[in-house]
């Protein structure tokens, strides 16, 4: 016995080559998009890191004095500073012992900056200068800036300003900048 077959078979579905073409096309172009901008954040990052040290660091000096910490068990702090240099790839934090005329420094800490980022442009009242020294004093937080090549010697009452800068590749320059107000003793990074 023979068995009819029906003449309209169903068809047998599925994707034809184009609309797969067109499908793992646009999944390629979408993970370029999504690798290229997480590479751009990383390095965003590394320079937000960057900037947020410098700014705690500049904090935790200025804290230092304002609670009184001391040098050590038997030496009063006389002054704790920050230091950085133009083109940097680092800076340095710091104490000076009350010993007179001519007071002890000693290094806290120096922090390096992730690859890429340097400071910049630094300034002191719009002078620019090669290195940069903001010291705190107690009681209350007065700040003197030095301004290594210009005329800012422990100067009191003076801003100081310089840049954070990442090179992102292809001539794509990020910057950020770190600012301290002599006057009200603020630190703000933009």
């Amino acid at each position: 016995m023979k068995y009819k077959t029906n003449s309209k078979q169903k068809r047998q579905g599925g994707y034809s080559l184009v609309e797969l073409t067109v499908v793992v096309t646009i999944l390629v172009l979408l993970s370029a998009a999504v690798i290229v901008n997480f590479n751009r954040g990383e390095r965003i990052q590394r320079l937000n890191v960057a900037a947020d040290s410098v700014q705690s660091a500049l904090r935790q000096m200025q804290g230092n004095i304002l609670f009184g910490l001391e040098y050590s068990a038997t030496e009063v702090a006389q002054d704790f500073g920050f230091e950085i240099s133009n083109n940097g790839q680092s800076y340095t934090t710091f104490v000076e012992d009350n010993n007179s005329p001519t007071p002890n420094r000693t290094n806290l800490e120096t922090v390096t900056f992730a690859s890429g980022v340097t400071a910049t442009n630094l300034t002191v009242e719009g002078v620019s200068a090669s290195k940069i020294e903001v010291r705190f004093f107690p009681p209350f937080g007065r700040i003197k800036i030095t301004g290594v090549g210009t005329s800012y010697n422990q100067a009191e009452n003076v801003g100081v300003l310089f840049d954070l800068r990442l090179d992102a590749g292809s001539g794509n320059i990020i910057t950020k900048q770190v600012e301290v107000d002599g006057i009200t003793g603020k630190i703000e990074v933009r």
